[in-house]
């Protein structure tokens, strides 16, 4: 898979696809239309090659992803959180003492009702791992207050 970016422009505040990287000058090319914009001016987000549940691109530390999950006696968990990458180490969560290197989701808010609270859960994500379950709502850079808790 080609690697694959979008820009998010720090001066104006939006989100571009990107044509091209140029290494030599420091410059990014978005949106044909824009043109070339410097690297220090722009926030470069690589896509994951996962994909959510509507098949919307998921894009490392930008998207915010969001899953139900329904416990016993109907009561409705709803999880929101980031794919990051690196290492990763968690002690609880998912799985006790689970570590990597490579693609993980970070658990950053859990709801109940009308309760919500931050979390930081990882789990990692292995090369066979399916993410269809997860549901892109927003971005970290357009929407932060999607992972406001109390």
């Amino acid at each position: 898979m080609l690697p694959k970016y979008r820009a998010w422009d720090k001066k104006e505040q939006k989100m571009y696809d990107v044509d091209v990287i140029d290494l030599k000058h420091g410059n990014v090319l978005v949106d044909n239309l824009k043109g070339f914009v410097k690297f220090e001016d722009v926030e470069l987000l690589q896509f994951t090659g996962l994909l959510d549940t509507n098949n919307i691109e998921i894009y490392r530390d930008s998207d915010i992803w969001q899953y139900e999950e329904l416990r016993p006696h109907d009561q409705l968990i709803i999880k929101r959180g980031i794919i990051s990458f690196g290492f990763y180490d968690n002690e609880v969560g998912y799985e006790d003492n689970e570590s990597g290197y490579g693609y993980y989701l970070r658990e950053l808010l859990e709801i109940k009702g009308d309760v919500s609270r931050k979390v930081n859960e990882i789990r990692g994500i292995y090369e066979d791992d399916k993410v269809e379950w997860l549901k892109v709502i927003g971005t970290v850079q357009e929407n932060p207050e999607l992972l406001e808790g109390e």
